[in-house]
């Protein structure tokens, strides 16, 4: 078997990449921390969003029930209700 000594610098561009690797590894791992966090906020905000969308229901619903079928001017607090479409009926020539 032949034994041969590496040079100063080899070794130390071997090292160089040992410690690219690593970090590259530490990197990769906190990526995927980071993913991890993004899924759980992501979760929560849709979360949130469910019950958002459950109290303004549950509002239309309260307020649709009080006042009727309308829409609401928020800069006045006015409640504007719809007015109901009146048919008209032609007559018939006799």
């Amino acid at each position: 078997m032949d034994i041969k000594k590496l040079t100063d610098q080899e070794l130390q561009q071997i090292s160089d990449i040992q410690k690219k690797r690593e970090s590259l590894l530490l990197e990769l791992g906190q990526i995927e921390l980071i993913k991890l966090d993004i899924d759980a906020r992501r979760k929560n905000a849709e979360e949130y969003l469910t019950q958002l969308q459950e109290q303004e229901k549950t509002l239309a619903d309260w307020i649709e029930k009080t006042y009727g079928t309308g829409r609401i001017n928020l800069e006045t607090g006015e409640f504007i209700a719809e007015q109901p479409e009146v048919e008209t009926v032609e007559a018939e020539e006799v």
